[in-house]
Parts: structure tokens; sequence; C-alpha cells
């Protein structure tokens, strides 16, 4: 029977065992790995394979335990946007009919008509069609209607429009104050636009998240 004299290490990631043979003045002792003397080759090599297992095992059982933590943990889905939108309204309707934007609140545009700047008027040219709509605001909710939020856009067609200022004509712009429960606000909203009468004429008026839309044709 042939005995040798190794040195067996056992990597600590337990990933290779490794058998050195060595000269016979050094098979004890050693800090790097485990001594071993005059062992049957065979037999290191099926304690080299124990050990081996035994380092592996640890970590087989750590990967499991982590696979298993993965596999019950919950995942909540993200939110989507129709979930987390704000709730919004877009309406229509052509001049002096109400338009209903939910929770009590409703605008009513009046069919538009025509008028001329006076001198103190401002942001409008001579050559354009210049319009006047009545506009009210009702507040049919439980709580303070906001107006600071008012915001009214005009076109015709392919052609351009702006706000016209005049306060001779009554024409101040939107009010900011708020519509208290059950009260309503009243202005008058003046524009001009490029073109000629009976162009057509679209306001868009936006309240929050909440849009009307009022057709009809200048004046």
């Amino acid at each position: 029977m042939r005995f040798t004299c190794l040195r067996l290490n056992v990597f600590e990631s337990g990933s290779a065992v490794r058998l050195l043979q060595v000269p016979k003045r050094r098979c004890l002792g050693g800090s790097s790995g485990i001594s071993l003397r005059y062992l049957e080759r065979k037999t290191i090599e099926r304690f080299a394979m124990k050990k081996l297992h035994l380092a592996v095992l640890p970590v087989a059982a750590l990967t499991l335990l982590l696979a298993g933590c993965g596999s019950s943990a919950k995942t909540t889905d993200a939110p989507t946007d129709a979930a987390t939108a704000t709730a919004q309204t877009q309406s229509s309707a052509a001049f002096g009919k109400v338009i209903d934007l939910g929770g009590g609140v409703s605008i009513t545009v009046a069919a538009p008509a025509s008028f001329k700047p006076t001198a103190f008027a401002s942001n409008y040219f001579a050559n354009q069609v210049h319009n006047k709509l009545a506009v009210t605001i009702q507040n049919g909710g439980a709580s303070d209607l906001d107006l600071s939020t008012v915001l009214i856009t005009a076109a015709s067609g392919t052609n351009s429009c702006v706000d016209v200022l005049d306060g001779d004509s009554g024409i101040n712009g939107a009010p900011t104050d708020p519509v208290a429960p059950k009260a309503s606000a009243n202005f008058t909203y003046g524009v001009g636009c490029d073109g000629k009468v009976g162009d057509p004429l679209t306001l868009t008026i936006t309240l929050g998240t909440d849009t009307a839309t009022v057709t009809g044709a200048l004046v």
C-alpha cells in the first residue's frame, strides 16, 4: 500500500479542493490548510470531497433561503395614469347653451355681439372683427369656486384671435374672486379676430382641470 504526505487545502469559497504533496518535514503544522500525514491517497481524496461538500452546503442552503424569500415577496403594481390622474371634464356646446362641468358647476356663453373698441381699448387692431360675449359661471357646489384658474382662448378657424380689454365697454376680463356656493359670476369677454363676419368662432374656457368649448360664428 502506497502512502504519501499530502496537505489538503479547501478554499473558503468551497469552489475548489487542492491537494499538495509536501516534504515529510512539513507534514505537520502550517496555517494555510489542514495537514494530513501518511494517509492513503484515495482516503485523502474521499476526505477532500467530504470537506468540499461541507463547505458548499451552507452556501447552497443560503441560496435556497434567499430564493424562497424572493418568491414570497409581495410586489405592488405602479399606479396607472388613469388611477392617479385628476378627473377631467371636457364639454362643448353652441353659444347660448349651458355647459355642465359636473359638481354643480356650469358655464354659459351668450351669443356674440359686435362692438367697436373705444379710444381706451387695448390689444386690438382696427381691421379685425370685434365681438363681445357675456359669460356666466354658476357654482352649484357646496364650496367656494376658485376663478383664479380661469383661462379663455379664442380662434377663428385658421385665423388668430386676441383678447380685447375695453373698460368703457364693460370688458375687463374674467374676475378672480371665488364664487360662493349657489352663486354665479358674470363678466364680458372681448375678442378681436382676423377674418370676416361669418367666419367660425371658437372659445375654449379652462376652469381648473375642466374645459368647456363653445362654438359659433363671428358677427
